[in-house]
């Protein structure tokens, strides 16, 4: 059995109006050649779209809601999910929790990184991650989608260090374009 995660409390008062939310997990699954991660993510981003829309009644108005925004947050974190950790056997945990007021993107990974007190503080606060500052593997680049996608595009940022998950939150009035 596959042990999935929650948004905390918080969380949940911030995207939710008194109702529960709408809830869909996606595994990732290891071991893909590049031009198969490339197809799924496509179509997973598409649908992503489409289930956002529908959940905020725009479903035949799709470009009331900036698919910019959204997508940026759960393309940078999967794709860090994948190039972070490439000996990574077991699946990449997505879930998305939509509420009437706010969606939340939530990231595991079999990693360490997200464990950390140390990482949990810089993510919630969004502290800039420079270039010397020391990161799991070292790899500089990892910097670059933290500050230039994860960090502008989500309202509110919360690391579980417990089960090593990362919450993305988008607020619904930041992610509209029109009314």
């Amino acid at each position: 059995m596959i042990d999935l995660f929650y948004p905390s409390k918080r969380i949940l008062e911030t995207i939710c109006d008194e109702e529960i939310p709408i809830t869909t997990y996606t595994l990732f699954q290891k071991g893909m050649k590049k031009e198969q991660e490339e197809k799924l993510m496509k179509s997973f981003l598409t649908g992503l779209i489409y289930q956002i829309a529908e959940n905020y009644n725009y479903s035949a108005k799709i470009n009331q809601i900036d698919t910019g925004k959204i997508l940026s947050v759960p393309m940078e974190a999967i794709r860090n999910c994948y190039s972070h950790n490439p000996e990574q056997i077991e699946p990449i945990k997505f879930g998305l929790f939509m509420g009437s007021k706010g969606i939340c993107y939530g990231f595991q990974d079999s990693g360490d990184y997200f464990k950390s007190e140390h990482t949990k503080r810089i993510y919630e606060n969004k502290i800039p991650i420079i270039k010397n500052q020391s990161i799991e593997n070292g790899l500089q680049r990892f910097r670059v989608g933290v500050t230039n996608f994860l960090y502008p595009y989500s309202d509110l940022i919360e690391v579980d260090t417990k089960k090593g998950v990362l919450y993305c939150i988008q607020l619904k009035e930041s992610i509209e374009i029109i009314k």
